[in-house]
């Protein structure tokens, strides 16, 4: 009897604590909603409809605003349409040639050379022209983003629950970060992608695409972190997707968003490289290379172990190289050769050291009028690279390594021909002394200095026509003269009339090719 008792008062106080809740309920909403408002269907208890209200505002927006938002959205993609049209032409602005050749068209090509005199004259005009197209297309293009964002702006204030609205938005947001390079507009679209996180922490898409404007913004560690989210949603919701609820014997990897998983990982690897984590580049570039999907994904893959395999995995110095290469590039020699000189004591393996050592001694000697310091420098490293069994450079790179030296110094002799006749043969005989693709030249070079010495001219001769498939014709024709002369000095005429004979045949067939011509 007790025990029932107190049930009832249990029971009655939670109808009373029921009573005052929706009372308070009532009175909070008193301001902007009316209790005669919350509409009580037939069959339904008015505290079901009163949560089921609750609920709706949450959940639905009113059907005017909903289509009216409908319209906006259409009218962005519209607008987004024409941006992308105008986009187009901008970058084919950008790629037009600017130089007219008389191949260029058959007016041209029909033009005397005072007519294309003319046509070269209006070059700048016709630059011109293309500045103002530029000129006239980019806020016009700015213009229609701007356009869509107003709309979606309004589509979202009248219905704040649509995601794909918020999606487009976002990515509006994203096309003025990456088109015209203002990075407000990549914080605008973080925003937007960290809210659709939370409300939808279980799509994967938003974590990608929130992962890629911080990589746009160059937020390197976020970046890193929301790809990886994205691809451990991506493999964890693969077995309840769409596809696979409308058909469930669809099996899990058909499911599987292939090419987001790639990118989501292979952009790991890039992010990782930013933030100099060398164990992370590396796994999730060999991640990336079992993912790749098509070859030209898993050529630009390998193309980016290779940059890392570089010099072990030093990230800095692939870098550094990559910056000095632009450089140079751009002509900035000076700049280029300062960040070569830093990066060579920082250097992990002794392939690395060469190759910057070679592209230093380069530009040392092309451009910065520092021969002498350059061929030494180059032959530092032949020195130090092992030979093959026929006493010949390993590899392809080593060959170029042997070929620029021999080049260089052939270069130095020919520089001091009139003013050192003694360090111009010293520089000759250096050249000769490696297996290189111009060695014939080098011993041709000596032979023409030693003309004094009819005997040490013709060992360097005979040496030079035992290489003559490395000479032009010019050289050919002029080892024979030499060659001609030198043995009529040393009572050789045998010899003297065989070259003779092959000079004559070789004049005689330059004056045919002359002629037909």
């Amino acid at each position: 009897m007790m025990r029932r008792n107190l049930l009832q008062k249990i029971f009655c106080v939670a109808r009373v604590c029921a009573v005052l809740l929706l009372a308070f309920a009532g009175g909070t909403q008193a301001q902007t909603r009316k209790p005669g408002a919350i509409r009580i269907p037939p069959g339904v208890k008015p505290l079901t409809a009163s949560h089921a209200d609750s609920l709706a505002r949450q959940l639905f927006v009113p059907l005017p605003e909903a289509r009216a938002a409908d319209s906006l959205i259409s009218s962005a993609n519209v607008t987004l349409t024409k941006a992308d049209s105008v986009w187009d032409i901008l970058q084919q602005a950008a790629k037009s040639p600017r130089q007219i050749s008389p191949e260029d068209s058959l007016a041209a090509q029909q033009a005397t050379l005072e007519g294309y005199q003319h046509l070269q004259k209006g070059v700048p005009f016709i630059e011109q022209y293309l500045k103002q197209q530029q000129e006239t297309a980019r806020p016009l293009a700015i213009g229609y983003l701007q356009e869509a964002e107003k709309a979606l702006v309004k589509a979202l204030e009248l219905n704040p629950l649509n995601t794909q609205t918020r999606m487009l938005l976002a990515y509006v947001y994203k096309l003025l970060g990456d088109r015209f390079k203002d990075r407000e507009d990549y914080g605008r679209a973080v925003n937007i992608w960290e809210t659709l996180v939370r409300l939808e922490p279980g799509e994967y898409l938003h974590y990608y695409n929130l992962a890629h404007n911080y990589f746009a913004s160059h937020v390197w560690q976020k970046a890193l972190d929301n790809f990886e989210a994205a691809e451990q949603r991506l493999l964890a919701s693969a077995e309840v997707k769409d596809s696979r609820i409308a058909d469930p014997a669809q099996p899990v990897a058909a499911a599987l968003d292939s090419n987001v998983l790639f990118l989501s990982v292979f952009y790991q690897s890039l992010s990782a490289i930013k933030l100099l984590h060398e164990e992370k580049t590396y796994a999730s570039l060999r991640r990336a290379l079992t993912l790749a999907n098509t070859p030209q994904n898993h050529r630009t893959v390998q193309d980016y172990l290779n940059w890392m395999d570089w010099d072990g995995g030093y990230i800095v110095g692939s870098t550094m190289r990559d910056s000095a290469l632009a450089l140079s590039g751009r002509r900035e020699f000076s700049e280029a050769a300062a960040i070569y000189e830093n990066l060579l004591p920082k250097l992990r393996t002794a392939r690395a050291r060469h190759e910057i050592s070679w592209k230093l001694a380069l530009i040392e000697f092309a451009h910065l009028n520092r021969k002498e310091y350059a061929a030494e420098r180059l032959l530092n490293v032949i020195e130090s690279i092992p030979l093959g069994p026929e006493g010949a450079p390993p590899d392809s790179l080593s060959r170029r390594y042997y070929d620029n030296y021999g080049t260089m110094c052939v270069g130095l002799g020919n520089d001091n021909i009139d003013v050192d006749r003694k360090l111009a043969y010293t520089y000759f005989m250096q050249a000769s002394s490696i297996n290189w693709s111009g060695r014939g030249k080098s011993y041709f070079a000596m032979a023409t200095l030693a003309d004094a010495d009819p005997r040490q001219a013709v060992r360097d001769a005979e040496k030079a026509y035992e290489l003559v498939h490395q000479l032009d014709a010019d050289e050919v024709i002029n080892l024979h003269r030499l060659l001609v002369r030198c043995y009529r000095r040393l009572q050789q005429f045998d010899k003297a009339k065989r070259h003779f004979a092959e000079l004559k045949r070789l004049l005689e067939a330059e004056s045919e090719e002359q002629q037909g011509i």
